[in-house]
């Protein structure tokens, strides 16, 4: 998966290979998890994202 250098994602602490768990505390297992809760979100939300990163879970917050 590439990322736009100039999205919002590119900002954040997520890299190649780290798998998304939860947006706002929702969990996330498929890729329709994903789409819907990301579906939900307004433009100037903050929002948690939580998500794998190898063996260690990490959670970070960003402005939609």
């Amino acid at each position: 998966v590439d990322i736009d250098p100039n999205s919002p994602l590119a900002k954040t602490a997520l890299e190649v290979g780290d798998v998304i768990t939860h947006i706002n505390g929702k969990p996330v297992k498929t890729t329709l998890d994903l789409r819907k809760a990301i579906y939900e979100l307004n433009k100037g939300e903050t929002v948690e994202i939580t998500y794998k990163s190898g063996q260690e879970t990490k959670a970070f917050k960003t402005l939609i």
